[in-house]
């Protein structure tokens, strides 16, 4: 059944490998031949392999695997001859990979061959992508750019470096600079007033922050109203007018100040009568609003005025674009300690505050502590009897703040160390701390800017 001894200890052996010794096991010399002759075929199929595999054999010789104990076995006993010959299982022996396998040129065929469509399908999206660019997305010409720019910016945007709920501030363009001459004039113009001796300018004094510095107004006759003035410079960033938010706009606001009993105490019939009568106004708007002095077009002239009064580069509003050095310590954690306590839920924008309507004494009830019971202002509910708006008033603008005393809608803080007492108290419900009242103090300080020149 077996050949010779050394075949059935081959098989027999536990520490035998097949892969490695079972060629070698079988002493037949006519098996080694026709072995021989399976690789000469193989390997006669291309010079170029049968060169590359010898190169192989010269750079790596081939060492014995260490974890077999059966090496390569060769008899030179020769079978009888008698024997026949047994039927060869395995007729040729595993060879270690053939470095046909490795070659670059067979990998680099093999890729092109399975990745052909995909890469053309890349090459023609970007060619289309090209074309496209082209034919579409033409560029611009310089002059074309030049021509549409627009010919003046009276202000440049503020550099967004830092995005915080207060904006710096950015004047109006393009406003007509001899229309803001007419009312500048007509802003100052007592003759308007019911006995000549008052004009805007009396209460909204441009050298007092735009305010008059009296706890209320006080118009013709002496008579004092019941309101503090607020002041006029940036009230075109206001979202509405007054105290209690009753004019919309700025034109719409000069009809309730001219006929007020304790302001003007005028009308428009006597306005228009007095100014078509002065030569100098006549030409004035004839030339530059191109008709005689009307109700529309004095509105127009006085509001397009307080546009431009506008003040820039506070000390905030460098820091707002990114100058670092604009605020020291105490006025950066004023700021800091304003946010935390929620102040800028009212006061935002570029005004820092007078885009919302608010009850005062939002914590306590503030006019139950005041004095003056028999004069209490109700604020929006004067004008719409509505009960939702009673205390309701606008929230005031902080810009300028520190040049606006005494304060509140009332005039009852004199200084803005009380006014920031008065509201942790009555608006937050706070025991005003004396250095964070004093921090905050350093930073609404800090929001004071300066008036632009047209």
């Amino acid at each position: 059944m077996f050949q010779s001894w050394k075949q059935l200890e081959f098989l027999t052996s536990p520490f035998a490998s097949r892969e490695n010794t079972l060629p070698n096991a079988f002493p037949d010399t006519e098996l080694e031949a026709a072995n021989v002759e399976s690789q000469r075929e193989a390997s006669a199929e291309s010079p170029i392999d049968t060169q590359l595999e010898a190169e192989a054999e010269i750079e790596t010789p081939a060492v014995p695997s260490p974890t077999s104990p059966i090496v390569a076995v060769t008899s030179t006993t020769p079978a009888p001859a008698s024997a026949p010959t047994a039927p060869n299982p395995v007729v040729a022996t595993p060879q270690a990979a053939s470095p046909r396998k490795n070659k670059p040129v067979g990998s680099v065929k093999r890729i092109v061959q399975q990745h052909w469509k995909l890469a053309l399908v890349c090459a023609a999206s970007m060619l289309l992508g090209i074309i496209l660019n082209v034919l579409l997305f033409d560029s611009v010409p310089a002059e074309t750019l030049a021509s549409e720019a627009p010919a003046k910016v009276i202000y440049t945007a503020a550099n967004a470096r830092r995005i915080e709920p207060i904006s710096p501030i950015v004047p109006f363009e393009e406003l007509n600079k001899d229309v803001v001459e007419l009312g500048r004039r007509l802003f100052q113009e007592s003759a308007l007033s019911g006995n000549g001796k008052y004009s805007c300018a009396t209460c909204h004094d441009l050298d007092s922050g735009g305010a008059d510095g009296q706890k209320t107004s006080r118009g013709v006759g002496g008579q004092h109203g019941l309101r503090n003035t607020p002041t006029i410079y940036n009230a075109a960033f206001n979202f509405v007018q007054n105290w209690d938010g009753r004019s919309e706009t700025l034109e719409q606001q000069l009809d309730e100040h001219l006929s007020e009993t304790g302001e003007m105490l005028s009308d428009w019939s006597r306005v228009i009568k007095v100014l078509k009568q002065d030569p100098l106004y006549n030409r004035t708007f004839q030339l530059h609003m191109g008709s005689e002095p009307s109700e529309a077009l004095v509105r127009e002239a006085i509001a397009t005025y307080e546009r431009s009064l506008v003040t820039t580069d506070s000390k905030f509003d460098l820091w707002l674009r990114g100058n670092d050095q604009a605020l020291n310590s105490d006025e950066i954690a004023g700021y800091y300690l304003f946010k935390q306590l929620n102040c800028i839920s009212c006061h935002q924008g570029p005004g820092a505050g007078g885009t919302m309507l608010q009850p005062l004494g939002g914590m306590q009830k503030y006019f139950e502590s005041l004095d003056n019971q028999g004069k209490l202002d109700e604020g929006k509910f004067t004008a719409t009897q509505h009960e939702r708006d009673r205390n309701v008033f606008r929230v005031p603008s902080l810009r300028n703040v520190e040049l606006t005393a005494p304060y509140f809608h009332d005039g009852s803080a004199a200084t803005l160390t009380l006014a920031v007492q008065t509201m942790m108290e009555y608006q937050l419900g706070l025991k005003p701390n004396p250095v964070d009242v004093d921090r905050i103090v350093a930073f609404l300080k800090t929001l004071t800017g300066k008036p632009i020149a047209l």
